[in-house]
């Protein structure tokens, strides 16, 4: 049996009304007015009833507030620690990624000028050995290097000789249609996909392009 919650006269009262309501059967204009008034005590006790819950639920509203609040000022100082935790991890990743870049491009940098010196040595080689012609067909070629891996390095192969070698690179075509990924055109990005994807499939609004030319191993 559920705890009672209100004053037992007020059960009492309910009690009564529901069986006079029970008992009533309409086939008069006497049987209709009996059931109206009947109705009227029915809202007088739900008013009785609405009044006496008033102010308990004003106060559990109060409380449910003040706890929510409570409850707030508990999180705050987590929240905000993990707040903090997530800049700190943004941080060090942004910075991570620029000198990753720095590193990549010092060591394709690297690469290039260790490809001309090899190409000029080759195109002594060639006139030393009375190649004029190819030596000259050689000088006007692009030298491309070897693009470095710096997570491998340690693993590449020691070795040097010409060879040609078609590098992919994109443009864009239609930055209306360029994906967002894209924004601001990522030139190191996309040059990336071209390559990966050998001139296919660029994104929409790229176009992707290639170029041959001269390649020494670095």
């Amino acid at each position: 049996m559920s705890e009672k919650r209100l004053p037992e006269k007020a059960y009492t009262a309910i009690e009564a009304n529901l069986k006079e309501t029970r008992a009533i059967e309409i086939a008069s204009q006497e049987d209709y007015d009996e059931a109206l008034l009947q109705e009227k005590m029915n809202k007088l006790l739900q008013a009785k009833i609405m009044k006496w819950f008033e102010k308990k639920v004003a106060a559990a509203h109060q409380l449910h507030k003040q706890l929510c609040n409570d409850r707030a000022a508990e999180l705050k100082p987590l929240i905000e620690e993990e707040t903090l935790l997530k800049q700190k991890r943004v941080k060090w990743y942004l910075a991570e990624e620029e000198r990753k870049v720095v590193a990549q491009r010092q060591a394709d940098k690297e690469a290039l000028e260790k490809a001309n010196k090899e190409r000029d040595k080759q195109l002594e080689d060639l006139k030393a050995g009375g190649e004029e012609e190819l030596a000259e067909s050689l000088a006007e070629t692009e030298v491309v290097a070897e693009p470095v891996d710096l997570k491998t390095l340690h693993n590449r192969a020691v070795g040097s000789g010409a060879s040609f070698v078609t590098k992919y690179y994109a443009e864009i075509e239609d930055l209306t249609r360029l994906s967002r990924s894209y924004m601001i055109p990522n030139m190191d990005l996309l040059n990336k996909l071209a390559q990966d994807q050998k001139g296919e499939n660029p994104p929409s609004g790229v176009v992707f392009k290639k170029k041959t030319g001269a390649r020494t191993r670095a």
